[in-house]
């Protein structure tokens, strides 16, 4: 149970954003994204499969996070609202009506990994945070909650998927082991069907040879 991802963004536009895992959730966002209404302030949360996408937009940026749905809402929504606090106190949100997609990674792609990392803890504990977000939510149990299919007007289901980068990098270890066996052992086979080859043709020559100096001989 965890955040697995986050972003802050403009609009359409990601300014910002980080995950230490790899999926198509980044393809989802930015379909969510193009659906979110900017001119209210408002949070929200939607569903697809056994992943939520909490929202926040507040004064026309978008913070998001995309956590399990075991992890519940409290603390995804602790964590947006810490972020945005960030956000908003830094010299970035003036920055932010002009700024390029993914301008500021560097200069806060490390607060976002921080505070996921914090926040994903299941027994992280900031009360004065959590009490703030307690009382600004109601628990969040008051949070819109839409399913993405919905929202996205598709009749077709989404599948979040989700990859550890560990095990993408193991997989991609194994296949390399596996594509080397593989090219080892056709090597070996070319060289044993050459040598075969030889043998049967140095056969048929000496055969041949053989015929000759048989005929030769007779004459």
């Amino acid at each position: 149970m965890s955040i697995i991802y986050s972003l802050i963004a403009r609009g359409t536009t990601v300014l910002v954003d980080y995950t230490e895992s790899s999926g198509n959730f980044q393809q989802i966002t930015g379909s969510i994204l193009q659906k979110i209404p900017l001119h209210d302030d408002t949070k929200c949360t939607y569903v697809s499969g056994s992943y939520h996408f909490h929202v926040i937009v507040d004064d026309g940026l978008v913070y998001l996070c995309m956590a399990d749905e075991d992890f519940g809402k409290r603390q995804p929504y602790a964590f947006l609202e810490e972020i945005k606090r960030r956000f908003v106190n830094s010299s970035l949100k003036q920055r932010a009506i002009s700024a390029h997609a993914y301008e500021f990674r560097r200069d806060f792609g490390q607060v976002l990994a921080s505070q996921m990392s914090l926040y994903s803890d299941p027994g992280y504990d900031d009360s004065d945070q959590i009490a703030k977000v307690r009382k600004e939510v109601n628990e969040v149990k008051d949070v819109m909650t839409q399913n993405i299919e919905k929202v996205l007007e598709r009749g077709e289901k989404i599948d979040v998927l989700v990859g550890k980068t560990e095990e993408l990098d193991h997989s991609s270890q194994v296949f390399h082991r596996q594509a080397k066996r593989l090219r080892r052992e056709m090597w070996w086979k070319n060289k044993k069907i050459c040598l075969i080859l030889v043998f049967v043709v140095a056969i048929i020559i000496a055969v041949i040879v053989l015929a000759i100096l048989g005929v030769e001989g007779k004459l």
